[in-house]
């Protein structure tokens, strides 16, 4: 069975999404539950890769899973197994044809940038506390000159 999963994780602790030899990743955490959750693991695909410290909201990966917990209830399973940082906070049987991938319509980012010279304590302390209003529909042009 194809599962549809959707992650949010604060990346700070990790190498980026790719597993790696040796290094915390999210894609390596993410298959060490799904191993310690389902008997059989195969073809795991994500919508997008993050680089090393990027925080994901809404990440969608897709799984072939067998033998473990129904589709509704893969994600507290899997979130009971994954570290502190990372939360599976939706899962269901996925579509058929479904690839996380392949299957996606869009992506998006949000960048924030600091132009003082210390970072806002509140995001030292959560650094990806979610700003849902705010939505660039523009170019952003930032000088740079002057900046510490």
């Amino acid at each position: 069975m194809r599962l549809i999963l959707t992650l949010e994780y604060d990346g700070t602790p990790f190498r980026g999404w790719a597993a790696q030899p040796g290094l915390p990743t999210i894609e390596a955490a993410l298959r060490q539950a799904l191993g310690e959750t389902f008997a059989s693991v195969e073809n795991l695909a994500v919508a997008g890769r993050t680089d090393t410290g990027v925080h994901a909201l809404g990440q969608v990966a897709s799984v072939d899973v067998e033998d473990g917990p129904p589709p509704e209830r893969a994600a507290a399973a899997l979130t009971a197994r994954l570290p502190d940082e990372i939360t599976v906070f939706s899962s269901g049987e996925a579509p058929a044809g479904f690839h996380a991938r392949h299957s996606a319509r869009s992506r998006s980012y949000r960048y924030r940038l600091f132009t003082r010279a210390t970072i806002e304590l509140i995001y030292k302390l959560q650094p990806w506390i979610p700003d849902r209003e705010a939505h660039w529909t523009q170019t952003l042009e930032v000088p740079l000159s002057g900046v510490p």
